[in-house]
């Protein structure tokens, strides 16, 4: 057994799926031990011999098998095997393809045995094959049969119920596959569910998807003996023997030997199966319950004769000779052919039931030929349209002619169905479709499959009008048909489950894993661009994997009335080849690219129809002589120009040349009249759409040739290339009308009035807008601007910029912007910027754009892309001008509830579907994007390829390197506006000229340089407008900086100078001020004397006469306190009466007046009544006159002055014993209130007269108080006076000490000032001579700046990429041109004698900066540019530098693989510490 595996390794071919290893043999044993159980008399090398030929041969190509045979013979001689007899398996094998109505082929029986002894011996098993090899077939019939057997009770148990489980492993991600976190993965979730059941029915795990070396690797603890599914969260799921894993694939030649060893092999071929088993089902299930004498017909008329030599033809011509846009095989053009055979032989085609038979015959006959063509022949490339033909011109018709059954049965020429093309002057190019033999045959073909629900594909080359055709198709049969388009655009970073979502957001769930179309119609799904999804690791495409399970299993959960419509153009160029598996569901159709004659009657139909709108006649006479020329330049230019990797973006295609037709298209009538006028249209529309592509002065002077040329032999014109491309060049644009409600596209003649324009158009932006612009209008800068607004002004008008950084790109979209009157929108990265960040930003503008109808351009650059699938949605509106799935339900509704004015204008439907195109259609109307791009490095090349949107649907205007001009013109313009630039001896103006002239010398002879540096080192370096404008910018910064720090120097030393001569004058000066300080002083001393002596006189009267006023002032105050005591005495006595006082009072508040009036009531008042009002002094009678004055009276009653009498009468009332208030409140609650006032009265008057006479003792001794407290006064007021003499005397006495101190300080001053002043003029006498020296040195340095900082300028934003000769070579060039120039520079320049400072030189080299001067002027470039540096450190000689130099400022040193680098780069840049990163890669494009 060993010796045939080594042999089989060594002879047999090499296959991916062949594996002859310990687990094959294994196998091979348990096979053999289950023969031996099964019958124990067989020999024992007979049943080795069985086993590995039974487990062998099933994984064995057609061409091996006679080999292994052969080996196994040599092997085992004398062996005789006896061939086995599946008896009912096999029985019912065939009845289970009856079920299924397939036919039963031999082989197709065989390998469903295979696959059943190989499911005995394997959990895992894989079924490899080629599309249409019956992978699927073979594993649903042995399904059924085993199903079949134990529902009639087999007695052999290996037969058992089964139930299958697929899914296709490479449409989910690994999260969604095995599961992540806490969510259950779909795989891991059938086979939980499987293992969990416990009754003998087999279950079958069907993976249907490639098989890589991804997702396969988590299965191979399944695959092993142990059969335990390991989860990345920990859990482990046992599987039971019962369940099988399956893998239905296409071929292994990513799997790993791993996965191979561990799964049984069966082999599947298309040769095998063949293509006439379906022919007869599909015979039989379409025609069969018919009518038998018409199936008879089919097969005697078409499956044996015609099929075949068909076939023969396939293989002959088609597969060896003629080349298929997408590769198909035999079954798939037989399939095609079963189609439109189906929708060709039906009543709604004009086949009946009532023909006779040769009508049928002849009918059936004339259905296949028409069939044949656009089946085996539709996907043939257009090359080679003549040979199938030739095939063909014995038999049948050719491509040219359809099958017409309206009157009698013929084939007639499809000119006969192509409909008169109207100009209608209200559409809008881009949905005029003029009708051509190829759109009127292709639309008429996939109309008859999708209406009988067949999958079609068609391809072609880019800019054939694909997308336009099926576009237009669905819109003509979307009623007759009942068939409702959804519209999908696949780009590479489309995924499965936005394509999932998509699909299923366009269907109507009816219940709940149903989806469908709305009732009584069906859903087309047009996919364009479906070979766009970029491949993964190990080339599947998730999406088309996703599509495939729709259209293969129908199990992307349950749909219903689907239908899909793809298209593409062939691979290549960004365009992934499809699976095989995915294409063989359509019907292949290829669109060919238009003939010559195709072309000019699609675009002569256009503009001859639009220049019959008022265009004079010698006008209207061009239109076929610009079509000519126009179609000329794009055969040429597809030809001549192809694609290459520098020039990725020549991909010419027709959407070019109806751009061309759409910008002619742009004038009116009154403007164009002429010849010559219409002539220079078409130079310019065909040079902005061809010309401003162009990279290079090779490839525009090419196209300067053929414009020329046509212009002569086309137009007959005497205008040359010279003429359109010279000094007096073509423009065109609206600009001149600016400001008029009319703005119309006019050729521009006077360039003066256009920058005049433009200037003023910039001061307005500038105004209005926060960000100041500052531009220079050249000529080129003038030429951009105009194509940009052409774009913005075209309806759908996009644009792509490409230039390096500095180029204008921005500044000039937005001018351009602000003059068409469109508002801009750009992106505004912020921190944790996001895709749903984005997608908001895009529901923003297209609410602008859409809603609100206003013309919007968004401004997007290739530093906004944070995430590729930016450009996926960018790629998305410039196709459909919408986002997939980018509307929540919840915000759809109302964005639909606002679109139904504009829709009510348009007067359209109100449905749902009809309100979203009309927003779509006013987004697409409405919002220009301008994106602006680097072609440095391969980003833009790769994206390109990616997003073919980028290009096929966007106007492309490359920037190229400034000219001569230009750098000039801005050079001078930057220098005149600085204020502070120094004078010389040479004219200012003359000075910024040549200075100018320099910039410009500078930039162009660095460019030189850097293609010979790339030339010889391979290196690239980038000279950009950025690098030149860098350039003047530190030029002036550094010129202000150096001219300040030399003139600090220059005025120092000339202020020491000053100070020398001026100590010189001063000696003699001090010597005279020290002679008259001293009577000063003398004189001084003697008045000192006597203010101090009359000071301390008056300060001793003013000390006596204090302290009698302060005897005086504590009398008074001891008699202020005697009467204080008395008065806290009387009132003291008051406090005690008066709470009983304010009680009463309070109760005579409360008295209510209606109790009092109770009174008159009684004839004779109670005696209490009458008691109380004799104690008050009243009678009961004037008590009832007026209450409310009786009870203000007792309130406001004078207690403090009541007569005695009345005092008397009222103590002989109250001292009666039923004088009491509670005793008389039981008789009159209004006398018990009186009667408590009575009684504090009585109380308040005996304290008010104890307290009187001290009252008026207080009274008189106030009185004394006051007279002593006015005396007291007088005497302060004497004492502050003379306390306020003595002070004034003190200030003055010191004041003249002062002085006096003042004079002998400054004598000591003088004197010390004029010793100072000797040993100066002594010591310094010899330095004099030296600081004028330098000064007059410095004077002649300032001038020289003005060139040595614009060299040093010049290195430091040029010279930095290069090496040391380039370096050299390039400042010995400029500093001789600077000399030509007449500009003042220094004899020897350098750069670290300009910029250097000596001091930190010195202390960079202690921190590990070599020495040599090239180090020393990269630490110069490292520290003094504008940008941050970038370093190429073979040695790590700047990073050692770096790392000690700045260590003591905080630096930081990280990479980008650093866990911490965002954060680290946060707390850098908040705090301002330097940051050094390390190892960035050279594909780095932010570092470029």
């Amino acid at each position: 057994m060993t010796q045939l595996y080594q042999l089989s390794s060594q002879q047999l071919s090499q296959q991916d799926h062949y594996d002859f290893g310990m687990r094959a043999v294994k196998s091979v044993l348990v096979m053999a031990g289950a023969l031996k159980r099964a019958d124990i008399n067989q020999p024992e090398d007979a049943v080795l011999i069985r086993a590995m030929r039974d487990s062998n041969v099933p994984k064995f190509l057609k061409d091996d098998l006679p080999l292994f045979s052969a080996l196994i013979s040599d092997l085992f001689p004398t062996a005789i095997i006896k061939e086995v007899d599946y008896g009912d398996l096999q029985k019912q094998i065939e009845i289970s393809l009856d079920k299924m109505k397939l036919q039963r082929v031999p082989n197709l029986i065989t390998k469903t045995i295979q696959l059943f002894e190989t499911f005995n011996v394997r959990f895992g098993v894989m079924l490899v094959g080629n599309t249409n090899s019956g992978k699927t077939s073979c594993y649903k019939c042995l399904e059924m049969t085993m199903s079949d057997l134990r529902r009639l009770n087999h007695q052999d148990q290996r037969y058992q119920l089964v139930a299958s489980y697929v899914l296709n492993p490479k449409c989910i991600s690994m999260g969604e596959l095995y599961g992540e976190n806490v969510q259950d993965g779909l795989a891991s979730q059938i086979m939980r569910e499987a293992a969990a059941d416990e009754t003998n029915e087999k279950k079958w795990v069907v993976f249907d998807g490639p098989v890589d070396a991804l997702w396969i690797e988590n299965m191979n603890t399944v695959l092993d003996d142990n059969m335990m599914l390991c989860l990345a969260n920990g859990q482990r799921i046992k599987l039971r023997t019962q369940m099988r894993m399956l893998f239905e694939v296409q071929d292994l030649r990513v799997a790993s030997p791993a996965t191979v060893s561990r799964c049984g092999m069966v082999y599947l071929t298309q040769e095998d199966l063949g293509w006439l088993p379906y022919v007869q089902s599909w015979v039989e299930t379409e025609f069969g319950p018919r009518e038998i004498q018409l199936n008879g017909n089919i097969q005697r008329h078409i499956c044996y004769p015609y099929l075949k030599n068909m076939s023969t033809m396939s293989s002959t011509k088609s597969e060896k000779h003629l080349r298929k846009t997408i590769g198909t095989n035999d079954t798939q053009q037989v399939v095609s052919l079963c189609n439109l055979l189906e929708a060709f032989i039906s009543d709604k085609y004009g086949f009946k039931a009532t023909m006779t038979a040769d009508s049928r015959k002849r009918f059936i006959l004339y259905a296949f030929t028409f069939g044949c063509i656009w089946s085996v022949g539709a996907s043939i490339d257009d090359k080679h349209h003549e040979d199938m033909s030739d095939f063909f011109r014995d038999r049948f018709q050719m491509y040219s002619y359809y099958l017409d059954t309206s009157n009698e049965l013929s084939f007639k020429h499809w000119n006969d169905k192509i409909e008169e093309f109207a100009y209608d002057p209200t559409e809008q190019f881009f949905n005029m479709l003029v009708p051509t033999v190829d759109t009127v045959r292709y639309s008429y073909i996939i109309e008859q499959l999708l209406s009988i629900n067949k999958r079609v594909y068609l391809t072609g080359p880019t800019g054939t009008g694909k997308s336009q055709v099926l576009a237009k198709l669905l819109v003509q049969i979307q009623e007759p048909r009942s068939i409702d388009p959804v519209y999908i655009i696949f780009s590479a970073q489309t995924t499965s489950m936005v394509t999932q979502m998509t699909i299923e957001n366009k269907l109507e769930k009816t219940r709940k894993a149903l989806l469908t179309a709305k009732p009584g119609r069906q859903t087309c799904i047009f996919i364009d661009d479906v070979n766009m999804p970029q491949l993964e690791e190990y080339g599947a495409q998730p999406p088309i994997e996703l599509l495939r399970l729709l259209v293969d299993k129908r199990i992307l959960k349950f749909i219903e009335n689907v239908t899909l419509l793809c298209c593409s153009a062939p691979p290549g160029g960004g365009r992934n080849p499809l699976t095989p598996r995915f294409t063989r569901h359509f019907n292949m159709l290829s669109l060919p690219q238009p003939a010559q004659a195709t072309l000019f009657k699609i675009f002569f139909s256009i503009l001859n129809g639009f220049f019959g709108q008022g265009f004079t006649d010698p006008v209207k006479k061009m239109s076929d002589t610009i079509t000519n020329a126009t179609i000329e330049v794009y055969i040429r230019i597809i030809k001549e120009k192809l694609p290459i990797p520098s020039k990725f973006h020549y991909t010419f295609n027709l959407r070019d040349v109806s751009k061309v037709f759409q910008g002619v298209l742009m004038v009116k009538p009154g403007l164009v009249r002429e010849v010559d006028q219409v002539t220079r249209l078409w130079v310019h529309e065909v040079s902005r759409v061809f010309y401003d592509r162009l990279i290079n002065d090779i490839d525009r002077d090419w196209f300067k040739e053929l414009v020329g040329d046509l212009l002569g032999r086309q137009f007959k014109s005497r205008m040359t290339k010279d003429d359109v491309y010279g000094a007096s060049k073509v423009l065109y644009g609206d600009i001149l009308k600016i400001d008029s409600d009319n703005r119309e596209y006019e050729e521009i003649k006077d360039v003066a009035k256009l920058v005049k324009i433009l200037e003023d158009k910039l001061d307005d932006y500038n105004t209005e807008c926060n960000s100041k612009t500052r531009l220079v209008f050249f000529g080129d800068a003038i030429d951009h601007i105009l194509r940009i607004s052409r774009i913005l002004r075209q309806p759908r008008g996009n644009a792509m910029l490409i230039g390096v950084g500095g180029s204008g790109k921005q500044s000039l979209t937005r001018l351009s912007a602000y003059m068409q009157n469109q508002q801009i929108q750009s992106l505004e990265i912020t921190k944790n910027f996001s895709i749903d960040n984005f997608q908001d930003f895009l529901k923003k503008i297209f609410q602008i754009s859409g809603l609100q109808e206003k013309p919007l351009c968004f401004l997007f650059t290739d530093s906004q892309i944070v995430y590729e699938s930016f450009l996926e949605d960018i790629n998305n509106i410039l196709n459909s001008g919408e986002v997939p799935n980018i509307w929540k339900p919840e915000e759809k509704q109302p964005l639909l509830e606002e679109v139904k004015k504009i829709n009510a204008r348009l007067k359209r439907p109100e449905d749902p579907d009809t309100l979203y195109k009309t927003f779509v259609e006013s987004v697409r109307n409405q919002l220009h994007i301008v994106l602006c791009m680097s072609p440095v490095g391969d980003a833009l090349r790769v994206r390109c390829r990616k997003f073919p949107a980028m290009v096929d649907c966007c106007t492309l205007d490359w920037f190229s390197s400034w000219p001569a001009e230009a750098l000039v013109s801005v050079a001078t313009k930057i220098l005149e506006q600085e204020t502070d630039f120094p004078q010389t001896d040479i004219p200012q103006k003359q000075l910024i000229d040549s200075l100018a002239q320099m910039c410009m010398e500078i930039h162009i002879s660095a460019k030189d340089c850097a293609d010979k540096f790339e030339a010889a080192l391979k290196r690239k370096v980038y000279t950009t407008p950025k690098s030149y404008l860098d350039l003047i910018g530190l030029y002036l910064s550094s010129l202000k900086r150096k001219r300040e720090e030399l003139q600090l120097k220059q005025k120092r030393l000339s202020g020491g100078l000053v100070k020398l001569k001026m100590a010189n004058e001063q000696v003699a000066g001090l010597q005279v001020t020290l002679t008259d300080l001293k009577p000063q002083l003398e004189e001084s001393s003697i008045k000192v004397q006597a203010a101090l002596e009359k000071v301390n006189q008056d300060s001793y009267l003013a000390s006596q006469q204090e302290e009698l006023v302060k005897a005086e002032t504590e009398e008074v105050n001891k008699k202020a306190q005697d009467v204080k005591i008395i008065a806290d005495d009387a009132q003291a006595d008051l406090d005690v009466v008066m709470p009983e006082l304010e009680k009463a009072l309070k109760a005579v508040e409360q008295m209510d007046e209606n109790e009092i009036k109770i009174v008159r009531t009684y004839n004779n008042p109670p005696q209490a009544v009458v008691m109380v009002l004799e104690a008050l002094g009243i009678s009961a009678k004037k008590a009832m006159i007026d209450v409310g004055s009786f009870v203000s009276s007792l309130k406001n009653y004078p207690r403090d002055n009541i007569p005695d009498k009345i005092l008397n009468n009222l103590k002989k009332i109250i001292s009666r014993e039923d004088f009491v208030p509670d005793l008389i409140r039981t008789k009159a609650k209004p006398a018990a209130d009186m009667a408590t006032w009575c009684l504090a009265m009585n109380t308040y008057s005996i304290v008010s007269k104890k307290v009187e006479p001290k009252k008026r003792k207080v009274a008189e001794m106030m009185a004394i108080l006051d007279q002593a407290n006015k005396e007291l006064a007088v005497k302060e007021a004497e004492l502050q006076k003379v306390k306020m003499a003595v002070k004034k005397l003190q200030q003055e006495t010191a004041e003249m000490a002062q002085k006096k101190q003042d004079l002998e300080n400054l004598k000591l001053l003088t004197e010390a000032r004029l010793d100072r002043a000797q040993k100066l003029i002594s010591l310094t006498a010899s330095e004099a001579e030296r600081w004028a020296r330098t000064v007059e040195e410095l004077g002649v340095a300032i001038i020289n700046l003005i060139g040595d900082v614009f060299l040093a300028a010049a290195s430091i934003s040029y010279n930095g990429p290069f090496t040391g000769p380039y370096r050299n070579e390039l400042i010995t060039h400029w500093t001789d041109k600077v000399k030509e120039a007449q500009i003042p520079v220094s004899e020897k320049f350098t750069l670290v004698g300009t910029l250097g400072d000596p001091l930190q030189l010195r202390d960079w080299t202690i921190h590990k900066l070599p020495s040599d001067s090239v180090s020393q002027e990269n630490s110069i470039l490292a520290t003094q540019g504008y940008r941050w540096p970038l370093m190429i450190d073979p040695q790590q000689q700047a990073n050692n530098w770096i790392k000690s130099s700045f260590q003591d400022l905080k630096l930081k040193v990280v990479k980008f693989s650093d866990p911490k680098f965002q954060s680290d780069m946060r707390l850098c840049i908040t705090n301002g510490y330097p940051i050094l990163i390390q190892d960035i890669e050279e594909n780095s494009r932010s570092f470029n």
